[in-house]
This record gives C-alpha cells, sequence and structure tokens, in this order.
C-alpha cells in the first residue's frame, strides 16, 4: 500500500488521530490545526497512496478496507520509528529499555519468573512491565507506548505477531470444608447456588469464563450471588476462606491446592482454557529481537 521510508510524514499522524477519533472537528481540537487543514491532509495521504481511506456514513466517518490497512500499517511503522530514535539514545548510555506488557494472571503466576531471570542475564537492559488488561495492553501496543506483552485474554490474531506461550486449563475451585460435592464430573447448573467470585469486567480470565457460560444460555449473574474483584490475589484469598467459588487457570491455583488451601471441583464442561499468547505489533522492523526475546523466556520458564 505504501513504501517504507526513513521518517513518516507528518500528515501520517493527522490520518492516525482521525482513526481513532473518526471526526476531523475533534482531531483537528487534539491536533490544534484547523478543520480543513485535517481535511487537507487526508486528501493528501489518499492521493500518495491512490486510495480512498474513509467513507461517510451520515456524519459519521467508516474507515475503508484500504483506510484499515494503511492504519495497521502506518502504526507499526511509527512505533518502529519511535523505536529507532529510543535505540539511538541507548547508543550513548549503552543501555535499552524494553516495556513489556501483562495481564494480571500471566504476570503473576507465568511471566514474573522467567523475566526475572531474563533480567539477570541482561543487566544492560532497562525493563519496564505494565500489568493490565487484554484490551488496555493491545491498545497501548498500537500507540507504541510498550514493546510487546503477555496476554490471556481473547484478541484478533490477525492484528498482531504473537506465539502461543502455553495453553491454560481453567479450573472450578473452593475451600475444601466448602460444599460436598460428589467424585462426579458436574456442570454449570450444578453449581447456579453458589456464590461466585470473579475477575472485573474486561479480564481474559472473566472473558473465557463467560463464552464458556454464554454456550449453555447462562451469564455469571445466573448464579446465587456475584462478587468482582480486580485482583486475582483478593479471589483466591477469598475463597480459600470459605467465601464461595471461583474459575481460575491452573497455574494460578495449583500451588494452594498442593497446600490443601483449596480444592478442585470436577467439570465436564468444554472451552475452560484459553491460549496464552505473547504479541507484538504486526509487521514490525523489530519483530526477529521480539521473537528472540519469546524463545528465551519460554527457555527459562
Amino acid at each position: 500500500v505504501y513504501k517504507r521510508q526513513l521518517m513518516l510524514d507528518w500528515r501520517v499522524d493527522t490520518f492516525l488521530d482521525v482513526c481513532e477519533t473518526l471526526n476531523y472537528t475533534h482531531t483537528a481540537r487534539r491536533l490544534s490545526i484547523t478543520q480543513p487543514a485535517v481535511s487537507q491532509h487526508i486528501s493528501w495521504l489518499e492521493k500518495q497512496l491512490g486510495v480512498t481511506l474513509f467513507d461517510r456514513c451520515g456524519r459519521s466517518l467508516v474507515l475503508t478496507d484500504a483506510g484499515k490497512l494503511s492504519r495497521d500499517l502506518l502504526l507499526s511503522q511509527r512505533n518502529d520509528e519511535a523505536r529507532l530514535k529510543q535505540e539511538l539514545v541507548s547508543l550513548k548510555s549503552k543501555n535499552i529499555t524494553l516495556v513489556v506488557g501483562a495481564t494480571l494472571t500471566a504476570g503473576e503466576f507465568i511471566l514474573a519468573e522467567p523475566l526475572a531471570r531474563w533480567c539477570a542475564q541482561h543487566p544492560f537492559v532497562d525493563v519496564l512491565i505494565d500489568v493490565a488488561d487484554t484490551a488496555v495492553l493491545l491498545q497501548k501496543l498500537d500507540n507504541g507506548l510498550i514493546d510487546c506483552a503477555l496476554v490471556e485474554g481473547i484478541f484478533d490474531s490477525t492484528k498482531y505477531s504473537c506465539k502461543e506461550w502455553s495453553y491454560e486449563r481453567m479450573i472450578c475451585v473452593e475451600n475444601p470444608n466448602g460444599a460436598n460435592y460428589s467424585s462426579e464430573l458436574l456442570g454449570f447448573t450444578d453449581l447456579l447456588d453458589e456464590t461466585l467470585l470473579i475477575r472485573e469486567a474486561g479480564s481474559g480470565s472473566r472473558a473465557v469464563l463467560e463464552a464458556a457460560l454464554a454456550r449453555k444460555n447462562l451469564v455469571p449473574s445466573s448464579f446465587n450471588r456475584v462478587i468482582e474483584a480486580n485482583e486475582i490475589g483478593i479471589v483466591l484469598e477469598m475463597v480459600t476462606h470459605g467465601f464461595g467459588i471461583t474459575f481460575a487457570y491452573e497455574s494460578a491455583v495449583q500451588s494452594r491446592i498442593d497446600r490443601k488451601e483449596l480444592r478442585e471441583i470436577k467439570l465436564y464442561e468444554e472451552g475452560l482454557g484459553h491460549s496464552i499468547n505473547f504479541v507484538w505489533q504486526r509487521d514490525s522492523f523489530f519483530s526477529d529481537r521480539f521473537e528472540r526475546l519469546f524463545s528465551e523466556l519460554k527457555e527459562l520458564a
């Protein structure tokens, strides 16, 4: 669609901002330029690329297919450009900064240990860790605020370069002194009288659970009582003390099961599991580096 060049034309920033606002007036206000200037920038870029980037639907703008492809590729190039500038600065200081995102469960129970070992082996790399839910991390990846991320949530894999870190089984757990469930496999409907402790909306593990419940025409509120928390540690502490049940990735609860603080409730339900993925900007010039980082972290896991 376009030729890679050393530095992006400044009018590309206008286009990428309109992709977010879908409104020339809002972009003009955000960039402190006039609305006619925004229109001129978009027209210039359309002539350069030979495509129409936006269609009008009433008063709203809608990205065309060519506009979506241009957005994704230009975002990747803009982020590479920012990283190039950072790398040039690091040549003087000899220090490189790596910003790694992670969802809460993936960060605490999967990434923390291998990343700590990796940091010990690379003393000249300053590592910043950003913990957030999948949607927020992907947005930050799009905007060049993080370099890569380990995410547990559901996302469009065609928009990013990604490698599967692991497939995590999600299990249901309770306090060992909780309800006396039989040793037979149970279904969701057998547990609806329970208090369900669940992560906040937007978390990857919650999205996986909701998708599995939806296949049985159920939602979290189908349970007798629902309590939300944005920290997996709080959820597990409450369940450990006998206050309801929860669904969590096996890696997050296995140590508590081993210590007999929690007990698994065996289920026959399908779809209670999800891939944990290592993701970075699609078509990034630095893809080889992120693939190497993925391989090194996996070896240290």
